[in-house]
């Protein structure tokens, strides 16, 4: 068991995994002390440096130290795990184990405005709706002195089959 180790511990540092700890490794540990935050500070940037500087640190040993954050201790160290700035692993007993990853907390710059900038209020543009114009075709006007009747009676067969192939075709 000794060469695993042996060629684990040699590899790892490669790696910047330092932190794996193993079952039979003989070691004490203490209570973590309490950590005072004063002012306004990054909390993820503190609870990284915080597991940073205590390899192998439980969830209940961080929320400890951080009695002002023990309602947000869980979610904050899930983004943590999420965004890959912290790893865990289960030890033998079944407690989970946080280990920082690198060496400095990596800086993410965020879109959008800077703190601090005022909201600018947009104005909308109201869309302008032009009102639909219909055209119509001019009125024909007839002529007063135009017999309908006569025309009608006028009509030879063909002239009056035409016709109504037109009306039919008219009104369709």
């Amino acid at each position: 068991m000794t060469s695993i180790q042996t060629a684990l511990k040699k590899v790892i540092p490669m790696m910047q995994l330092n932190n794996l700890t193993f079952d039979d490794d003989v070691g004490t540990t203490t209570a973590a002390p309490e950590v005072v935050v004063e002012g306004k500070v990054n909390v993820m940037q503190t609870l990284w440096a915080f597991i940073r500087s205590k390899t192998g640190v439980s969830t209940k040993e961080i929320e400890a130290a951080f009695p002002q954050y023990s309602k947000g201790v869980a979610t904050r160290l899930n983004q943590l795990l999420g965004s890959g700035k912290v790893i865990r692993n289960e030890d033998s007993n079944g407690v989970r184990k946080w280990y920082a990853v690198g060496d400095v907390y990596p800086i993410v710059y965020a879109k959008g405005r800077p703190k601090g900038a005022l909201n600018k209020k947009v104005k909308k543009v109201k869309k302008v709706v032009q009102p639909r114009t219909y055209h119509a075709a001019p009125a024909v006007k007839r002529d007063p002195a135009f017999d309908v009747n006569a025309f009608i009676e006028n009509l030879t067969i063909l002239q009056a089959k035409e016709l109504r192939d037109k009306l039919n075709q008219f009104f369709k």
